[in-house]
C-alpha cells in the first residue's frame, strides 16, 4: 500500500475521531458520504486572497463609501419604522491589510484583517476591527497539503448559491477557524475539512466533511458529504463541463434538515367581538430528506473580459407564493390591530408588535421560496476607463426582484471610482415587496497600495 493512500486513510479516521470526540455532547456520531465540490481556486484553496511572491509582503486597500437614499418606502413589516428606523445617509471607511509570508515551495503564512468605521444619520462613528483570514499552509510532498487557521471555505458549484457548500452562498468574505487537508491520488483529489465547535460569524457548530473529485474527460465530478455536529447529514453531487467556451454546472444535494421557520395562524376571544387572530413562529423538526438543487451557465466573450452568468435555484423547504402571501397579510392585520385605541388601552397592541417584530426576524427577503433565477454581467466595458456590473436574482413565483447595477471609473491604475444601487421591486405582498422598497445609491473609492 503506497504512502499516499495511508495518508488517505490515516486523515480520514483521525478526522473522525476528533469530531466524534467533539460531539460527546449528542452521544452519537453519524457519517455519511457526499456533497461539496469546490471551484478552481489557488493551489491552497484560499479564493480570492493574494498569492505573494516573496517574503513578508503586505498590501491591502482603503476604501470610502458614500450611501443615500432617494427613495424609500416602508414595507408591512417595519410601516413607518415601528420596529427601526434607518438612516437616510450612510459613511463608511474600511482599510483592508494583507500580509503574506512566503515558507518557499511548500507553504505560507498569511493574514487579513480588515479595520471599519461607519456612521449613519444623526450618529457617531463606530470603530470595528475584523479579522478576515489568518492561517499557515504546507505542503508535505507524498502527504499532501495542510491549511490551520482562519480561512475561507467557498466550497460548491455556484455563484448567487452553492446548494452542496458549508455556506449558502460563494459570496462568504470572512473565514471559519478550520483545518483543511487535501491529496491528489491515481486522478482523484480527497479533500477533508475539520471545523471545531467554535462560536464564529457563520457557523456556531461543529462540523467535518469529506470530498472525492475527479476527471472523467472533460467532465469534472465530485462527491463529498457534510456531518454537523448535531447530526443532519447532507450528500450531494457536482457537475462542471466545458462545451465550447460555454461552462454548464450544477449542484444537487439531499439535507435531513430543515432550517426554517413556519407561520401558523390560530384564534383567541377578542374582548370586543368574536374572535382575534393570533400567530406561532415554529422549526420543523423532522428526519425528512430535503432537495436542493442548482443549475448553471457562464461564458466569457471571447476579446473582451465581459462574463455571463445564469443560474436557477430551487428549494424544496422554501416558502410557496401563498405562504409569501400569507405573511404579508399578518403583517398587515397587526398594524391593523396596532392602530385600533381599543387594544392600545388594554395592551394588546403590544402582543402583536411582537408578532410583528417575529415575521421581520424571520421572513426578511432573500430565500425565502422555492424557485429563483439569478443573473450576472460582469467587467462590461463602457468607455475606455468605465467599467460596469449588474447583478439581479428574481424569485420566479411572485415575480418580485433586486437588481444591483455598478459602474466604475479607474482614476488611475489603483484607485477606482464606484457608483453602486440596490433596487427592490415588487408588489406588497411578495418576497421582495416585503422589505423596504428603497432607491439607494452609493459612491465609492478603493485605493490599492
Amino acid at each position: 500500500m503506497s504512502q499516499k493512500l495511508i495518508s488517505i486513510i490515516l486523515v480520514i479516521v483521525a478526522s473522525l475521531f476528533i469530531f466524534s470526540s467533539l460531539s460527546l455532547a449528542d452521544g452519537e456520531l453519524i457519517i455519511n458520504i457526499g456533497e461539496d465540490f469546490i471551484l478552481p481556486d489557488d493551489d491552497f484553496g484560499v479564493g480570492d486572497t493574494m498569492a505573494g511572491s516573496s517574503k513578508g509582503t503586505l498590501t491591502g486597500q482603503i476604501g470610502y463609501v458614500f450611501s443615500s437614499i432617494t427613495e424609500r418606502k416602508d414595507s408591512l413589516l417595519n410601516q413607518e419604522g415601528i420596529l427601526f428606523t434607518l438612516p437616510d445617509k450612510e459613511h463608511d471607511f474600511d482599510l483592508q491589510l494583507d500580509y503574506n509570508y512566503d515558507l518557499g515551495e511548500d507553504g505560507r503564512i498569511f493574514v487579513s484583517a480588515n479595520f471599519t468605521e461607519d456612521r449613519q444619520s444623526g450618529k457617531d462613528f463606530e470603530f470595528d476591527f475584523g479579522l478576515k483570514e489568518a492561517f499557515v499552509s504546507h505542503g508535505f510532498q507524498d502527504y499532501g497539503n495542510l491549511i490551520l487557521g482562519k480561512q475561507k471555505l467557498n466550497i460548491g458549484n455556484g455563484f448567487g448559491w452553492t446548494p452542496t457548500g458549508i455556506h449558502s452562498s460563494s459570496q462568504i468574505t470572512i473565514g471559519l477557524f478550520s483545518g483543511r487537508w487535501s491529496l491528489s491520488y491515481e486522478g482523484f483529489t480527497f479533500m477533508t475539512v475539520l471545523v471545531p465547535p467554535l462560536a464564529d460569524v457563520q457557523n456556531e457548530k461543529g462540523l467535518l466533511y469529506e470530498r472525492i473529485e475527479t476527471n472523467l474527460g472533460s467532465v469534472n465530478l465530485a462527491l463529498s458529504g457534510l456531518i454537523r455536529e448535531e447530526g443532519k447529514p447532507r450528500v450531494g453531487l457536482d457537475v462542471a463541463t466545458f462545451i465550447g467556451d460555454i461552462e454548464l454546472y450544477t449542484a444537487v444535494s439531499v439535507r435531513q434538515e430543515n432550517l426554517r421557520t413556519y407561520l401558523t395562524e390560530d384564534t383567541t376571544p377578542d374582548p370586543f367581538g368574536d374572535e382575534l387572530k393570533t400567530y406561532n413562529f415554529t422549526s420543523r423538526e423532522d428526519e425528512d430528506w430535503y432537495l436542493y438543487g442548482l443549475v448553471g451557465s457562464s461564458y466569457t466573450i471571447p476579446g473582451t473580459e465581459t462574463y455571463l452568468m445564469a443560474e436557477y435555484f430551487y428549494d424544496q423547504t422554501g416558502l410557496t407564493r401563498d405562504e409569501i402571501q400569507e405573511i404579508g397579510d399578518a403583517a398587515e392585520y397587526c398594524l391593523e390591530m396596532m392602530e385600533d385605541e381599543r387594544y392600545q388601552v388594554i395592551g394588546m397592541d403590544k402582543q402583536y408588535l411582537g408578532y410583528l417584530g417575529m415575521l421581520n426576524q424571520n421572513f426578511t427577503p432573500g430565500q425565502m421560496g422555492k424557485h429563483y433565477l439569478f443573473l450576472g454581467v460582469r467587467e462590461v466595458q463602457l468607455l475606455d476607463a468605465v467599467s460596469g456590473n449588474i447583478y439581479g436574482i428574481v424569485n420566479l413565483a411572485d415575480r418580485s426582484c433586486v437588481i444591483n447595477p455598478e459602474v466604475s471609473y479607474a482614476l488611475n491604475g489603483n484607485t477606482d471610482l464606484i457608483i453602486t444601487g440596490n433596487l427592490l421591486f415588487g408588489e406588497e405582498k411578495t418576497e421582495y415587496g416585503l422589505g423596504v422598497m428603497e432607491r439607494k445609491i452609493s459612491l465609492k473609492t478603493v485605493t490599492l497600495f
